[in-house]
């Protein structure tokens, strides 16, 4: 099981902490990785699978340093990867059953469709109208010479820029409607 991680610039362990230098604080990639690594093995022997895991964190970005890492830390560093796969494809074997009855027992708990990807149900005659502020998300947008300002929070944009994108959050929100400026001036 592999957590990968994108990281670029420098990094730093101290203790159980994931620093960006300076000094900003991160998630752990190796406590994510210990959650994960656990709650795989907790569903495998609910679904009455004892097998061991090996996990590795997997940080891919070639500008990825991290300093203070132990020797014995499950890290694979950019420069690793290519030797880390080569030993994982000599290792290979055949599959057996046990595999097989995995992989056909993970495949039957796969979602395809994710739960956040959905939208709530609308109808366009039910939402409230106007331009809503990026910044504060209140409808209080003005608009005056070529300039739109909230009179909530006071956040200034171009027309342009609020124009473009009320065409976007329109065409995400009503991708069956047809596109006018007289719906967008709506």
């Amino acid at each position: 099981m592999y957590e990968v991680k994108n990281f670029e610039g420098d990094f730093y362990l101290e203790g159980d902490k994931f620093y960006k230098k300076p000094r900003r604080e991160l998630n752990n990639p190796l406590l994510q990785l210990n959650r994960t690594a656990s709650l795989l093995r907790q569903l495998l022997l609910s679904l009455g699978l004892n097998t061991p895991i090996e996990a590795n964190v997997v940080f891919t970005h070639p500008a990825f340093t991290l300093y203070q890492a132990p020797l014995d830390s499950p890290i694979i560093f950019p420069n690793q990867i290519t030797n880390h796969l080569r030993m994982i494809n000599n290792q290979a074997t055949k599959l057996t059953n046990k595999s097989e009855r995995i992989a056909a027992k993970l495949l039957q708990l796969n979602k395809t469709e994710s739960p956040h990807q959905r939208l709530p149900s609308f109808r366009y005659e039910e939402l409230q109208k106007g331009t809503i502020c990026p910044a504060c998300r209140m409808f209080s947008m003005v608009s005056g010479r070529g300039i739109c300002k909230c009179e909530s929070c006071g956040h200034k944009e171009s027309v342009t820029t609020t124009v473009l994108r009320q065409v976007e959050e329109f065409q995400l929100l009503f991708p069956e409607r047809k596109l006018t400026t007289r719906e967008i001036y709506k």
